[in-house]
């Protein structure tokens, strides 16, 4: 048994199927955890507080820009009223739209990884498939390169793929993107090879046991490429958003948390995977300093709890000032 398959099983015994179960509404995420009988909102809903100021500056451009493509057709106070309406709406139609997009991408990424993990090989061939039926937008397909390219890069292989990870302190849960092993060659091969054989031989390093074929040696495969490969497992979290976001780093940092927690399983590193929607090219972002950024995540949650029991004191009759 590889490396892969064992750590996997590793996990799976500490979050067997059924741990925590999606019971998502239209309006927000939301996870239940028979083991405790809560039901847990989303990471993302317990930082709520973090409000994205590009966000913010972002859709007020485009409402502005709405009404001023439009300003002549304010000839009534009915139509101006009318169109300043549709200009509050223009910014969420293009949100919702990005959003869909990314959750195509995301989708496609978990159904690429899947096959990976159950072959044992990672899939060749036309990436397509992967993507939703009828999705033909190049958006999409250009993030799914994105992810590829990144794999074949940093030799990458996918162990387990969205896991659902809960916190009973914090009183949240979430799906982690996914757990891998990135490899670092220390020992170079025959150039030309696919290395798609590789072995595991021990101290997380693994060897290629495969050859290419050419004229001089077309069934040769017993002298083995020999390249080396030292793997390290990483927690790896998609996104697809044009920009990297502050709040991410509070997400990938309690799902950090959640994961060593649960399963006693220590990522090596911790990467924020960012593919482009336009040219199938990837980034990276690093994260150190987890306990760190998990501390600070802690304060963003008692802060929305508090603010959310203040909402909760208030009434009506509250929300002016009292005279006398």
């Amino acid at each position: 048994m590889g490396r892969a398959a064992e750590l996997r099983n590793q996990i799976l015994a500490k979050l067997p199927e059924g741990t925590v179960i999606p019971r998502h509404t239209e309006k927000a995420h939301f996870y239940e955890v028979p083991r405790v009988a809560r039901t847990y909102p989303s990471v993302t809903g317990k930082l709520q507080i973090l409000k994205d100021e590009g966000l913010i500056n972002y859709k007020m451009a485009r409402a502005l820009e709405y009404v001023s493509v439009h300003r002549e057709e304010m000839v009534s106070p009915e139509r101006a009223m009318q169109i300043l309406e549709e200009a509050s709406q223009e910014s969420d139609k293009v949100l919702r739209d990005a959003g869909d997009i990314g959750t195509i991408i995301h989708d496609a990424r978990e159904a690429y990884f899947k096959q990976w993990i159950e072959t044992g090989a990672r899939p060749e061939g036309d990436l397509k498939r992967f993507i939703r039926p009828g999705v033909t937008d190049r958006r999409a397909i250009s993030g799914l390169r994105g992810v590829e390219r990144f794999a074949i890069e940093q030799k990458y292989q996918p162990i387990i793929s969205e896991l659902y990870l809960y916190d009973e302190a914090w009183e949240t849960a979430g799906a982690l993107d996914d757990i891998g092993l990135m490899g670092e060659v220390v020992v170079d091969g025959i150039e030309g090879c696919e290395h798609r054989n590789m072995v595991d031989i021990g101290n997380g390093i693994s060897r290629c046991s495969g050859v290419p074929q050419t004229p001089e040696n077309p069934d040769d495969i017993d002298s083995g490429c020999q390249m080396e490969v030292k793997e390290t497992i990483v927690l790896l979290d998609l996104k697809s958003s044009n920009r990297f976001k502050d709040h991410y780093f509070f997400q990938v940092a309690m799902y950090w948390h959640m994961f060593v927690k649960l399963t006693g399983v220590v990522p090596e590193r911790v990467l924020i995977l960012k593919v482009s929607k336009e040219d199938g090219t990837y980034k990276l972002e690093e994260m150190t300093d987890l306990p760190k950024l998990v501390e600070y995540a802690g304060h963003m949650i008692k802060t929305n709890e508090a603010l959310a029991f203040i909402g909760g004191q208030r009434k009506d009759n509250q929300r002016n000032v009292i005279t006398v």
